[in-house]
């Protein structure tokens, strides 16, 4: 099957929307995003972690510890308890996820106690092995993500610092029957578009778009075609590439609407920090920590409310990481109807009045 970014299409846009404005008014969470590590073994120009262009991330990255993650189970297990399992929990943030040895492990965990409906987890490919892919199915994970923006060994060093093109191509290959065999997970082979907007590294379109063109997923498409065409488990699916970091380097401030993310996402970073966006690799957007918080704490906390408010009133310039972030989903929350948009909005500032005095853990 052929898809496009659901988070990008406006065929969904309607939907997201009223499950994004039922999940605030009632304190739930939609997608808990968990960087179990924030290591990677490679550089990509248009990433923002390990580029270089965030150095203090790259000093800091490293390994989620035992304590930090049951910190995080415990914290969980309270999250269901007062409301449902978490829609979805996707494993990868800003490092590669394979890296984790207790990947299948921890995934196999959050299955059993139910803290979720699904699993997934998103990956660069380059260490997915059949054992692994077979491994990552029996934990009870329901999709794998596999980026695959560039299939020319020469490009691929050029965007991504290394050469591992033919690595993750065959690793692709021989993960394809394997998904089709075991009938249970999916498998997401994704690749870039490249967008028209992107203010960094020259025009777009088939211009400088961090050295990828629409020509590279043309090939992605061609090579995979056959074997997702007519799958059940076996899918291609398209995303834009968009610029954050640069941006906000260089104090671009080219936004002001608002942004669905912080709405119905939440980042567990590796060291246990929390933050309301997944592109968050500046620290700009930390809005508790799982040493001193838990998860229903901080999504009636004062500071997610804060960023919550300014997005809601299309005040998202006044934030810099938001100010010069293209990564805005077709979800428009402006377009909720004014008594919905109301009610968030007081919802929001009652958080910030009097957040002391609804802790959950009192």
């Amino acid at each position: 099957m052929h898809l496009t970014q659901e988070a990008k299409s406006n065929a969904f846009a309607e939907q997201r929307l009223q499950n994004l404005a039922s999940s605030v008014l009632d304190d739930k969470i939609l997608t808990l995003v968990v960087e179990t590590v924030s290591l990677c073994n490679l550089s990509c120009n248009f990433c923002d972690a390990h580029s270089g262009r965030a150095p203090e991330f790259k000093q800091r990255a490293g390994h989620m510890d035992d304590v930090t993650w049951d910190n995080l189970i415990c914290s969980l297990e309270c999250y269901v308890k007062r409301f449902a399992p978490i829609p979805m929990i996707q494993f990868f943030g800003n490092g590669e996820p394979l890296l984790d040895k207790h990947l299948a492990n921890r995934i196999a965990q959050v299955k059993s106690l139910g803290l979720s409906i699904k699993t997934r987890v998103i990956t660069n490919g380059t260490l997915l092995s059949p054992s692994l892919v077979d491994k990552l199915i029996d934990s009870g994970l329901d999709e794998i993500h596999v980026s695959l923006d560039i299939v020319d060994s020469q490009k691929y060093r050029e965007v991504k610092g290394l050469d591992m093109c033919h690595t993750v191509l065959d690793n692709i290959k021989r993960a394809v029957p394997i998904f089709e065999e075991r009938c249970s997970a999916e498998l997401f082979i994704k690749y870039f578009i490249p967008s028209d907007k992107l203010t960094a590294g020259g025009g777009g379109g088939d211009d400088l778009n961090y050295g990828v063109c629409k020509s590279d997923g043309l090939l992605v498409e061609e090579l995979f075609h056959q074997a997702t065409i007519s799958s059940k488990y076996v899918h291609l699916k398209s995303q834009k590439l968009v610029d954050a970091g640069i941006n906000h380097l260089e104090g671009r401030v080219l936004y002001s609407q608002p942004c669905e993310i912080p709405f119905y996402l939440l980042y567990i970073k590796h060291d246990g920090n929390i933050s309301a966006c997944c592109t968050d690799v500046f620290s700009a957007l930390n809005v508790g920590c799982l040493k001193t918080s838990n998860l229903l704490d901080i999504l009636i906390g004062r500071e997610l409310a804060s960023i919550r408010l300014k997005h809601l009133k299309g005040q998202s310039d006044q934030i810099p990481l938001c100010a010069g972030c293209g990564n805005r989903t077709a979800s428009n929350i402006s377009s909720l109807p004014s008594k919905v948009l109301e009610d968030i909005e007081q919802s929001l500032v009652n958080k910030i009045g009097s957040t002391a005095d609804q802790s959950f853990s009192n």
